[in-house]
């Protein structure tokens, strides 16, 4: 009986220091792997250990997990799908990437990367997506994505500081349907950048700096559908930009500085266009608007517009009231569509039948004195939940503030020959007739009368 207990009791203390000398390993690995990773971190940064690998979907998860460095592949050598968006990632080397070789989608945004260095993507042949939206990236330069070339299909680049492309950025790829360069710091596109890329049909190029574009900058992307270009810093549109690209359907020009568009003949614009948006740009006339309304199954988006009350206008007018109701929040885009009277913004369903019987002297306007309720001169200051550009270090946009005070109603006459409101000018010129027609009527009389006194 003595043997036994003290058997028992060997066991356990036998058991308790296997169990102590365990934790001890333990720690100790855990210590050692502190160190190394320190000293060496990719070496102890591995896929299986520190993410969530999905064998079902061969998905490795790694989002929101303070990674400075990609880890390695071991545990997820397998992946179609690595996530490591949301880290504080800075550098991504095509050394890492080749134990991921396997991989279809790569997400790496919101990190902190500046630069891709040509060829990282070298050994990742089977790749479709890759999103490096909001890093730090500055610049691309030539041959950045070989490797890929063959397969990828969409790219997004959004929301990060590139102020320069190069010409061979993107040579290759082919196959790519949608790439988005959208809210950077682009002040020019190179001629040949988007040569080649036959497949393209989504384009993104909002937010930038553009303030000029080559004619055919776009020629060759045949099966381009919907192009953005909203929030630059356009003032005109070169002839032929949008010639040959025979399946495009949407165009947004908002929040620019155009003061008018060539016809769509001259500007290259196919039959097929539906949607066509020139929201908040500094359009005073509506006359090289006309030619687009009068286009059948073309949308057009023009709010948020200087326009005058003139008879281009009027058009513009009858062209509204001829869209199905249901129709018209499409064209205004949720915001009144006016026109510039005399220092009053009227509205689009007015009378405006007065004023296109008005010459024109009496259509001219002093911005010093216009009705300050909306920015007339700039889309940056339009109130509206779009978000036009503002000059920053960083593509940021923002939204206006929108407090805006009314303005006084004028004098009858203003000081500078122009009359307060339309009711007023169309009365003072039946006036102005009126006399001029008894001045006439008076001056026949006293020949008549000279006539007969002589004879």
């Amino acid at each position: 009986m003595i043997l036994i207990i003290f058997a028992c009791l060997e066991k356990k203390v036998l058991q308790s220091s296997l169990l102590c000398l365990t934790t001890l390993t333990i720690q100790d690995a855990a210590t050692a792997e502190q160190i190394m990773g320190e000293v060496h971190p990719s070496s102890s940064l591995t896929c299986g250990l520190l993410c969530e690998y999905d064998d079902w979907f061969q998905r490795a998860k790694c989002e929101n997990r303070g990674f400075t460095t990609i880890p390695n592949s071991t545990g997820c050598e397998g992946a179609n799908m690595l996530e490591i968006q949301n880290n504080n990632i800075s550098l991504v080397t095509s050394d890492i990437l080749s134990g991921y070789s396997n991989i279809v989608i790569l997400d790496l945004s919101n990190n902190n990367i500046a630069h891709i260095k040509p060829g990282t993507f070298k050994h990742t042949h089977y790749i479709e997506n890759i999103f490096l939206s909001r890093n730090q990236i500055k610049n691309l330069t030539d041959g950045t994505f070989i490797g890929p070339e063959h397969r990828l299909i969409r790219l997004f680049l959004d929301h990060n500081k590139l102020r320069h492309l190069y010409e061979l950025t993107l040579k290759g790829l082919r196959k790519l349907t949608t790439l988005t360069f959208s809210n950077n710091l682009l002040h020019n596109l190179p001629e040949k950048l988007f040569m080649n890329l036959t497949s393209l049909q989504y384009l993104h190029l909002s937010g930038n700096k553009l303030k000029h574009l080559k004619n055919n900058i776009f020629s060759g992307l045949v099966r381009l559908k919907s192009i953005s270009l909203d929030r630059n810093y356009l003032s005109s549109i070169p002839v032929g930009l949008f010639s040959g690209l025979e399946s495009l359907t949407s165009v947004d020009l908002s929040y620019n500085h155009l003061t008018a568009i060539p016809t769509p003949e001259v500007l290259g614009i196919q039959s097929h266009l539906k949607y066509l948006n020139l929201y908040g740009n500094n359009f005073n006339s509506s006359s090289s608007i006309i030619p687009y309304l009068e286009r059948n199954g073309l949308l057009v988006t023009i709010t948020s517009n200087p326009f005058e009350c003139d008879c281009n206008f009027k058009a513009l007018q009858e062209w509204f009231q001829s869209v199905p109701e249901e129709n018209q929040h499409l064209v205004t885009d949720g915001s009144p569509l006016e026109c510039r009277w005399n220092g009053s913004l009227v509205p689009i369903l007015d009378d405006l039948s007065p004023m296109c019987l008005i010459p024109s002297e009496y259509t001219t306007f002093s911005t010093s004195t216009m009705y300050p309720r909306k920015s007339l001169t700039s889309p940056a200051h339009i109130n509206s939940s779009r978000q036009p550009p503002i000059e920053t270090n960083d593509a940021v946009t923002t939204e206006s503030s929108g407090n805006h005070d009314e303005a006084k109603t004028p004098s009858p006459l203003h000081s500078s020959g122009t009359c307060a409101s339309y009711t007023s000018c169309y009365i003072a010129l039946v006036l102005s007739s009126v006399v001029i027609i008894l001045q006439f009527i008076t001056l026949i009389v006293l020949y008549k009368n000279d006539r007969k006194s002589k004879k």
